[in-house]
């Protein structure tokens, strides 16, 4: 007997179910076939069949079921591509797609202003009164007002309300669906500052209420009645003043001078006794918390007090042992104090030691853990690049790399958001370039305000490719994929891995002493442990990450419970890559919020509890932030053997 269940693949709603009592079994193919009907299907594209098969009926009334994987199965490959150059380019589907290809979907986004509007709810994301909210209020009404004099305002509110429900439609019912309706809350948020004049009055009003916070000797506490913060206070005079230096904010206004005067009199006190308390031969402006507060200070009064000089000189001997944050702070502090030469010098030495391709550079963080460090920092880089080398031929390439990382991260942490933000903005908001796609003997035209396009698409009949041409009016990067949709047989499934993102499943048999050996035809009976390894290797890293491996119908997983896994041993190796475990009936699920780039290792372990041969499945890993990535393993079988006595 089976009972079969089919879903709607796109929502994931019941369409049908439906219990089978005769089966024709073949013994030559060792399969089992039925005939089935069902009405009511209107507007579905896609169905997902779930099949359980009784294998037993044992004396106390149990049943043992076994889920089935069918033997025909749904896929999806995503070929995602990227354009750097002005001019025409030529996006063709692969060669390598299948003849089981049901449907093509392309989608291309021609313009970076969007990936800028998705990161915007990121900096006004705290409801509690503190100095860190107050200071995302401002930003984030500064960059909206910025945008509602540069831009169409309703194209681009347009825009990103149909990104939203896009957005919404890929984590409805996910782990990710609490995490999905903050996103949409906040992006709400964002469409009714652009939606009104109210931006420029909120600004003001965050702003009065930042000031509210500022205690009297001119530090910022993290909250109301703490004790003044070092780094909150570098860090809000810094915000400030590259909000007043690109224009984002009025440099005149008077509550703003107040607010970055007071400042700098708290920083300059600090770093004053700091001087005063340390030993012989210490140089404490070397300590990176007092570089912080000096590199605020320089937005403000870029001239040094005498005082600090001699440690200065001292410093400039020692640039080359510092750590990138160091340098780049170190090296706006001297150019901003009339030190030029070695300024340059200094910018020199970080461009030469960029990690660079053909189109991008990125630095190089050794010793760094932190997720977003390399967003925060790059995104430093790029404004220092800017006010002390236009020229150099790197900053074109930094930008790009950090428009790319932006493609597949949400960027949640504040810090790293606000100064990504002021990088990407100020790099792209001139650009009013417009593009062309010619598909499907159709013309769409995108430009800054309205950047995107999906579009989905039949194959050919004649099995021959689709083809794009793109007529790209700016040197600002755009990308875009080819997603194709197949059913084919498990037993064609090959793998598919892309340059950005590669995924290999192995499994390997599990003695008593915990040693593993490779699986042979024949090695495994039942009872044998079984142990499944994905590996997934990106180099981007990606957010809303979602790996499903479908085991095959003889495996049932020791480990029953879902829940976060933070740290876990997989033989002698501790792996510490966190995510969601969530096992069910015939696959089971690992969810990982940020995929760091990187390779990154999942396991669990199974029983054999059946005999016979059976499909071993695949694992497929997907971005549900950025739908191009979407790849797969090959489909194994696997054969298990009854090693019980008659």
């Amino acid at each position: 007997q089976c009972l079969m269940v089919v879903t709607d693949t796109a929502t994931g709603e019941l369409v049908d179910e439906h219990e089978i009592h005769t089966l024709t079994f073949d013994e030559n193919t060792r399969t089992a076939r039925t005939k089935w009907r069902f009405l009511g299907i209107a507007d579905t594209k896609a169905l997902k069949v779930a099949v359980s098969a009784k294998c037993a009926t044992h004396v106390d009334g149990e049943e043992t079921l076994v889920n089935v994987l069918p033997s025909k199965t749904e896929t999806e490959e995503g070929y995602p591509f990227v354009l750097f150059d002005k001019g025409t380019h030529t996006i063709a589907t692969p060669d390598t797609a299948t003849q089981h290809v049901r449907e093509w979907r392309f989608n291309y986004a021609s313009n970076t202003f969007m990936e800028v509007l998705k990161a915007l709810p990121h900096l006004d994301k705290e409801h509690y009164p503190s100095t860190d909210t107050y200071l995302g209020r401002v930003e984030s009404n500064a960059i909206a007002a910025f945008i509602k004099e540069r831009h169409d305002v309703d194209k681009a509110i347009n825009a990103l309300r149909n990104n939203a429900s896009l957005h919404s439609t890929q984590l409805k019912g996910t782990f990710y669906d609490k995490q999905n309706k903050a996103i949409e809350e906040h992006i709400s948020k964002v469409l009714g500052m652009l939606n009104n004049d109210n931006a420029t009055k909120e600004r003001n009003k965050a702003l009065r209420k930042l000031a509210s916070m500022q205690i009297s000797n001119g530090g910022f506490p993290w909250c109301k009645g703490m004790k003044p913060s070092d780094f909150m206070t570098a860090g809000v005079v810094e915000m400030l003043g590259w909000l007043a230096k690109y224009g984002l904010i009025d440099s005149a206004d008077p509550l703003l001078t107040k607010i970055c005067r007071n400042g700098v009199r708290y920083i300059d006190s600090t770093i004053k006794k700091e001087l005063s308390k340390a030993h012989k031969g210490e140089n404490v402006l070397g300590y990176i918390d007092n570089m912080h507060l000096l590199y605020a200070r320089s937005f403000v009064v870029p001239q040094l007090p005498e005082v600090y000089k001699d440690s200065l000189i001292s410093l400039s001997k020692e640039w080359k042992v510092m750590n990138i944050q160091e340098r780049i702070m170190f090296a706006t502090i001297m150019w901003r104090t009339g030190e030029r030469d070695k300024a340059r010098e200094m910018v020199r030495s970080l461009s030469q030691n960029l990690i660079t391709t053909e189109q991008t550079a990125h630095i190089s963080l050794k010793g760094y853990s932190c997720w977003e460090n390399d967003i925060f920092i790059q995104s430093m880089l790029v404004m220092l690049m800017k006010e002390i080398a236009p020229e150099d031929p790197n900053n074109r390439r930094l930008v790009n790399w950090l428009m790319i990382q932006k493609r597949t991260e949400h960027w949640g942490n504040q810090q790293s958001t606000s100064r990504a933000v002021m990088a990407l903005l100020t790099a792209t908001a001139d650009n009013s370039a417009t593009d062309i796609v010619s598909l499907d003997n159709k013309e769409y035209t995108l430009t800054v305000d309205a950047p995107s396009i999906s579009l989905n698409l039949q194959p050919s009949t004649d099995n021959k490719p689709l083809i794009a041409t793109i007529s790209k009016g700016s040197d600002v990067p755009s990308w875009g994929s080819w997603t194709s949709f197949s059913y084919l047989p498990m037993s064609e499934m090959k793998a598919h891995n892309t340059q950005e993102m590669q995924i290999t499943r192995r499994m390997e048999k599990i003695d008593l002493n915990g040693n593993s050996t490779p699986i042979t035809d024949g090695s495994l009976m039942i009872g044998d442990k079984v142990r499944i390894t994905i590996k997934v290797k990106c180099d981007l890293a990606m957010s809303y990450v979602r790996i499903t491996d479908y085991r095959a119908a003889n495996l049932e997983p020791i480990d029953q419970i879902s829940g976060y896994r933070w740290r876990w041993r997989v033989g002698n190796w501790w792996l510490a890559t966190p995510h969601f475990y969530s096992p069910s009936d015939n696959n089971v699920t690992f969810l990982v919020s940020l995929l760091d780039r990187g390779e990154h290792t999942f396991s669990y372990e199974t029983y054999v509890t059946h005999e016979g041969e059976m499909l071993g499945g695949y694992c497929e890993a997907e971005c549900l932030y950025c739908r191009d990535f979407s790849i797969h393993s090959e489909a194994t079988t696997l054969k298990a053997k009854d090693n019980r006595e008659e």
